[in-house]
């Protein structure tokens, strides 16, 4: 995990790196599908899919921003994969961090009807002294 090298470099010893990520859960079930928002200020599409060969995920956003009268139309893509537990902590071994930590999101965030377990993750680590 190249972004772990980056931080550990970044960091000075002793200094924490703390991040989340999501799960394949979150990939399998949440990702192929599609969402409709609408506010006073923008409305928005999401829809995206997932390849489990590739453990690859991606979303599509499509926004309608005001323009005057008009509205203007911007398109987004992102993609992302997932990790399994093992392969993040190995990687933030293997670029210098320990006290290696992990919560599941629901311990983290506040309290919310719409939250459930095994969704995303929260990684503590701290940097290495030497």
């Amino acid at each position: 995990m190249r972004v772990a090298r980056r931080v550990a470099r970044a960091l000075r010893p002793g200094g924490y790196f703390y991040f989340d990520l999501n799960s394949r859960k979150t990939y399998e079930e949440l990702y192929p599908s599609a969402h409709w928002f609408e506010k006073p200020d923008f409305y928005l599409i999401l829809h995206g899919g997932y390849d489990r060969r590739r453990k690859k995920g991606w979303l599509d956003f499509e926004w309608f921003l005001p323009a005057g009268k008009l509205w203007r139309r911007q398109r987004e893509h992102l993609e992302d994969v997932w990790w399994t537990d093992q392969e993040i902590r190995s990687a933030l071994a293997r670029a210098g961090f320990r006290n290696i930590r992990s919560w599941d999101g629901v311990e983290v965030r506040p309290p919310s009807p719409q939250s459930r377990p095994g969704f995303d993750s929260y990684y503590l680590a701290q940097k290495s002294e030497n």
